[in-house]
């Protein structure tokens, strides 16, 4: 038997926030169809063949707002480009758990200029751990 991944929600104006949140959280869990309870019982019908044939559905709002989240992560610059080369490579290896030492010994340089280049990798991240460092690095990595 094949599974039916559809979610189908209300969609009150003074809920949207969350039922945008709801929608990219059921569509990373695997939903292929995303639906309205407002849409007519045809339109569900027609979704839930849709899905059954190998298709996605998607109500019109739906869609405008995958549209509008990709549209503000394209227009939000990645922070990483601010980095030089060196400052990649040093994050990289940071984000890989390396201790300090190790990065100056696979970059071969002094285990203060590894402070150094980190002490600017934060400024210019705007981060002040490694932790915040790092996790910054596998968002911007994703892009």
């Amino acid at each position: 038997m094949k599974k039916i991944r559809v979610s189908i929600v209300e969609d009150k104006q003074s809920e949207r926030e969350f039922y945008a949140e709801l929608l990219f959280e059921s569509l990373k869990a695997g939903a292929l169809g995303y639906l309205l309870k407002s849409d007519s019982p045809a339109k569900v019908l027609e979704a839930i063949e849709d899905v059954h044939a190998g298709r996605s559905a998607m109500s019109p709002v739906a869609a405008r707002k995958i549209c509008a989240y990709f549209a503000e992560i394209a227009a939000t610059p990645n922070p990483l480009a601010k980095l030089s080369a060196q400052e990649m490579r040093t994050l990289e290896l940071l984000a890989k758990g390396k201790t300090y030492k190790e990065i100056a010994t696979s970059l071969s340089i002094a285990t203060g200029t590894v402070r150094t280049y980190l002490s600017r990798i934060y400024g210019k991240l705007e981060v002040t751990s490694r932790g915040e460092a790092t996790a910054l690095y596998g968002r911007g990595r994703s892009r």
